[in-house]
């Protein structure tokens, strides 16, 4: 196939045209990797310059002294956290029960219950005593027993009873709960460290102060995260059990002095009361009978009869 000049002229230009789309879809990083592959195969390795590592020293350099306190310790020198533990968590159950119990006698029944408290490792944190009307007690009490005798403790308790009138066991588990809380305390206090080892290094007074800012609130959500762990650690520690305890009712006959004369006087000062009251209801009634009702009898009497005549 015979060309002709113009046509070998515009493949030419063509040619060119593609060539230089080509290279115009290449990156910088393309001519490195091409560069470094034909560098590892044929030629000898060779090592970093001096002027590269103090390059890159003066950059990172530079960076740490232009951010924040809150992006170093996020970015270049955030300490990172390890995980703790082989990767088994210690169960976490707050374990609670109520108990009701019909008793011989309550004071004999409080000091049982805390030697029952002290038995199991614990103690009795509320206590409260009242008297009925047919003198017998009733009251409450409040036993906080390690957990791991919380089942004997409930035991013991209920063979101080006469008869257990109701129980309620609960459990809540916390373990997760627990277990988060344990995690984001080691993170702030790793924080805390990083934040610490920057105030050494902190060059300005403005740099210094948002250091110290900073430490300030890792410090508040240590302090808070100790704070809920401890009472996480209370509860499950120790269980909590609330008895109610009443005497069984009794039938006692009153320990006042009886006086005749006096309850005489009673029963007539009662009975003068009650006429005094008769009398008044009927002092009301007339005089609403009178002011009232009559005055409307009478008008609709004359009523009546004036219809009656003209109709």
């Amino acid at each position: 196939m015979n060309m002709t000049k113009t046509q070998k002229w515009y493949l030419a230009l063509a040619g060119i045209v593609l060539v230089l789309i080509i290279f115009s879809q290449l990156t910088p990083q393309d001519f490195a990797t091409s560069r470094e592959a034909v560098v590892g195969s044929n030629a000898p390795a060779m090592a970093p310059s001096p002027m590269l590592f103090a390059e890159d020293a003066a950059v990172k350099s530079f960076a740490g002294n232009n951010l924040s306190p809150s992006e170093r310790v996020g970015g270049i020198d955030q300490v990172e956290t390890a995980a703790t533990g082989d990767g088994e968590f210690e169960q976490r159950i707050i374990k609670q029960a109520e108990i009701d119990l019909l008793v011989d006698t309550m004071e004999d029944s409080q000091a049982s219950l805390q030697a029952i408290a002290k038995t199991h490792g614990g103690f009795v944190r509320d206590s409260s005593v009242y008297e009925r009307q047919d003198k017998t007690l009733y009251g409450q009490a409040v036993l906080r027993v390690e957990v791991s005798t919380f089942e004997a403790a409930l035991s013991d308790i209920r063979a101080l009873a006469l008869n257990v009138q109701s129980e309620r066991v609960t459990g809540t588990d916390v373990t997760e709960q627990f277990t988060d809380l344990q995690a984001q305390l080691h993170n702030a206090q790793e924080e805390e460290k990083a934040y610490l080892a920057l105030l050494s290094r902190a060059g300005s007074v403005s740099d210094l102060l948002e250091v110290q800012r900073e430490l300030s609130q890792v410090r508040g959500r240590i302090e808070m995260f100790e704070g809920r762990l401890k009472y996480l650690t209370n509860q499950t520690d120790l269980a909590t059990i609330t008895i109610s305890l009443s005497e069984k009712p009794s039938l006692t006959a009153p320990t006042g002095d009886f006086r005749l004369e006096d309850t005489i006087k009673q029963a007539l000062q009662t009975l003068i009361v009650a006429f005094q009251e008769v009398v008044r209801g009927l002092i009301w009634l007339v005089i609403f009978g009178v002011g009232v009702v009559l005055p409307i009898s009478i008008l609709a009497w004359a009523a009546y009869k004036l219809w009656k005549r003209y109709r």
